[in-house]
């Protein structure tokens, strides 16, 4: 990796809103390179291991929580003998957990960083060649992730709606963690959820996989750690914000900046359509007798685009992503197909939930149903390293919006608004790059458009 002229997108100033084909820059206008800062902490004490850092990778992924990688070499273990001697191994496999304290940016702008990360360390990989020298990996993950990792094996319930449950999981099993839950469900505050000996976080995620049909706007439920916090928001309710505006400059128009794409791979998987143009759920209510299926029951069980409005749809073309799929006029005897089923979770019986069966039988069906959209067209483009991408909040319904044109002007196959549900943040003493992990669904989809030209920043 070569060093790079770093640039960086700026928020227009008044209502100043550059179009599409501009995008905007902000930064050093000269080579620089980037710089860590790393600490290992514990109850007020730390160790700067900053000197010794030789590579870092900070990831975070919608709905998978984040991990930091911190690599590092240490001539005659200066630093690791007092660490390893006076905190790790005494500490490490106790409830309080060593933390990482980690921050990347460029050189000479204090401005230019990521906001300081803390995240719980879970492993240490030593590797020599000799007596007297090391390279070793840290791995830490985000303070949720770590704490509702670790059960008892518990077998009771919880009693309260989706909401109140898993604040209850959370006040259990959470430590020092938080919960933001943003928003509320309908079901009913006297239903039980059984543990079933599930680690905790695996039973929220249980919780979380078919109730998004008792939320306020049935969109997907989103999990966003934040150091010592836990937000779970729906999609609908979580502000869109266009972060930045990337343009690649490939085609022998300059350096590459901090606003540039370097690299880039896409995959369109058309071939989702086949299974995920519709997913059906269905089975007997053993409260009214009635047996819910596609024939009788299409409307109850059933999940398409027509029935999900409220999901986030980035605002391109036919150009740049696909056109979706209706059931009709469809070739003789192939009405139906892309259509699947999966089994819905069992009903809640004397109605505890306080709703119908048919009012959440589809909830697994519409989960799944969003989760294909999101995997019809990716793409992944490496930037010359953005300190933007700070946190997990907002993946999943932020946008960027991509500058691919032709000499004519025209739009090209990547141009325009991408959803942003993954970053992945890597620097070492040659440069700093970012991967950016995005999504498209169909251009003319049902949804609310979002992605905008002008920069908002979320830190």
């Amino acid at each position: 990796m070569t060093k790079r002229l770093i640039q960086s997108p700026r928020r227009p100033s008044g209502n100043a809103s550059p179009g599409l084909g501009t995008p905007e820059r902000l930064g050093p206008s000269a080579t620089t390179s980037p710089i860590f800062k790393v600490l290992i902490k514990r109850e007020g004490r730390s160790f700067d291991i900053t000197p010794h850092c030789r590579r870092f990778e900070y990831s975070a992924m919608l709905n998978r929580g984040e991990m930091v990688r911190i690599r590092l070499s240490d001539m005659r273990f200066i630093e690791m003998n007092p660490l390893f001697g006076k905190q790790y191994f005494k500490y490490s496999k106790r409830y309080a957990p060593l933390e990482i304290e980690s921050q990347v940016g460029w050189m000479n702008n204090d401005k230019l960083w990521i906001r300081k990360q803390q995240h719980a360390l879970v492993s240490v990989t030593p590797h020599g060649e000799s007596d007297n020298t090391a390279w070793i990996e840290f791995v830490g993950v985000d303070y949720p992730t770590y704490w509702l990792s670790a059960g008892d094996a518990g077998g009771g319930a919880y009693e309260g709606n989706v909401k109140e449950a898993i604040e209850q999981v959370v006040i259990d099993y959470g430590a020092d963690v938080t919960l933001d839950f943003r928003g509320r469900t309908t079901d009913s505050k006297f239903n039980k959820w059984y543990q079933y000996r599930l680690p905790p976080m695996a039973l929220i995620d249980s919780m979380l996989e078919w109730s998004c049909t008792v939320n306020e706007k049935e969109t997907r439920w989103f999990k966003y750690p934040d150091g010592k916090k836990l937000i779970i928001q729906e999609q609908a309710r979580v502000d869109s914000l266009h972060r930045s505006t990337y343009e690649y400059r490939g085609y022998g128009g300059g350096p590459y900046g901090q606003g540039d794409i370097q690299e880039w791979e896409m995959l369109g998987d058309n071939a989702i359509q086949m299974v995920g143009d519709k997913i059906l759920s269905g089975g007997m209510s053993a409260v009214s007798g009635v047996y819910y299926d596609q024939v009788d029951y299409e409307q109850d069980v059933g999940v398409d685009d027509v029935g999900t409005p409220n999901k986030y749809n980035p605002s391109n073309t036919v150009k740049t992503s696909y056109a979706r799929t209706t059931d009709s006029p469809q070739p003789e005897g192939t009405y139906g197909v892309g259509w699947s089923h999966v089994h819905p979770i069992p009903e809640h019986s004397a109605g505890d939930l306080g709703l119908k069966y048919d009012q959440y039988i589809d909830g697994r069906a519409r989960r799944l149903y969003l989760g294909l959209n999101d995997l019809t067209m990716r793409c992944r483009f490496t930037v010359t390293g953005h300190y933007i991408w700070s946190g997990s909040e907002g993946l999943g319904a932020d946008t960027i919006n991509v500058i691919m044109l032709t000499d004519d002007n025209d739009q090209q196959f990547l141009h325009g608004n991408w959803i942003v549900y993954g970053f992945d943040h890597a620097a070492d003493e040659d440069g700093w790059t970012t991967d950016l992990y995005c999504s498209k669904i169909d251009y003319d989809a049902f949804g609310k458009k979002v992605g905008k030209t002008n920069s908002q920043a979320r830190r």
